[in-house]
């Protein structure tokens, strides 16, 4: 635990002074050196072997902040799993005594000049507070906008709110949240994002019909995110055993639905029983 706590700090405290995303890189650059030490902690290294392991891990690993750029590739969900994997075996290198480039941060060619400002975090500070102001997200957005789906669900509810009670919606943005975001785009008729994209996308292309009814849709929808798992490990399917099964949403002119777990069931139990007989999947 104190381990996980440390990576934390660092990778907390680095992202609240370097805005990465806003210079062109992605936050994996933080998460190697952050798992660098929380890895180099839990092996006992001194400090000197975990300087090493932090400089090894992040001097190879320079994301780009393109990694986000639609359409989301495969690389996206696999990312910050192969910088992680790379830290850890960076620690293990250090443990064994092998040395990493020196002056990582301050040095010649080193982040500071890369990112064009000092990497000014108080390590003085031996604080370990940080893990207690995090949360893992409830919906699948950008951290930036859980509570912005918080409150509006909240509105909702509050004052039993339907689509057609919307005329307008205006949206500020905090500057380092639109740069992680990017830019806006308009989608019609279908689309998908993030990890597992492509192919969910590939599927809805061949399923979608406009003319289709609400299950034809919750079914398209689903059988998506069926194919998008079986192809991309960053993606995770239903799992029949447990009940697990995709949070679904229908919404139409009369507002939101949260699809029900046991309604959501039967058609990912449906479509699993079709690809047992026909693992491609139907095409329309």
């Amino acid at each position: 635990m104190l381990a996980l706590a440390v990576a934390f700090e660092i990778q907390c405290r680095f992202t609240a002074k370097v805005p990465v995303m806003a210079k062109g890189f992605n936050h994996a650059i933080q998460l190697a050196i952050s798992t660098a030490a929380g890895t180099g902690k839990l092996f006992g290294l001194s400090e000197e072997q975990i300087a090493h392991a932090i400089s090894i891990a992040t001097v190879d690993n320079v994301s780009l902040a393109c990694v986000h750029v639609e359409p989301v590739s495969q690389w996206k969900g696999f990312s910050p799993g192969m910088t992680g994997m790379r830290a850890i075996y960076s620690a293990s290198l250090a443990k064994r005594g092998f040395t990493g480039p020196s002056g990582l941060f301050e040095g010649p060619n080193g982040l500071q000049r890369m990112f064009d400002q000092k990497v000014d975090v108080d390590w003085s500070d031996d604080s370990l507070e940080i893990i207690k102001q995090t949360v893992l997200k409830k919906y699948c957005s950008l951290i930036h906008g859980q509570p912005v789906l918080e409150a509006v669900l909240k509105l909702k509810r509050d004052n039993g709110l339907t689509a057609g009670d919307v005329e307008s919606v205006l949206c500020d943005i905090f500057q380092s949240g639109f740069d992680i975001a990017g830019g806006v785009y308009e989608e019609t008729w279908y689309d998908a994002i993030g990890s597992g994209s492509l192919f969910a996308k590939s599927a809805l292309k061949k399923t979608y019909d406009p003319r289709g009814t609400e299950e034809d849709a919750l079914r398209a929808a689903i059988a998506a995110l069926y194919d998008a798992a079986d192809d991309d490990s960053a993606t995770g399917g239903p799992d029949l055993t447990r009940r697990i099964y995709p949070v679904v949403a229908v919404i139409t002119s009369s507002g939101y639905r949260r699809v029900p777990d046991d309604e959501a069931g039967s058609i990912v139990e449906a479509v699993v029983a079709d690809r047992m007989v026909n693992p491609g999947g139907a095409i329309r």
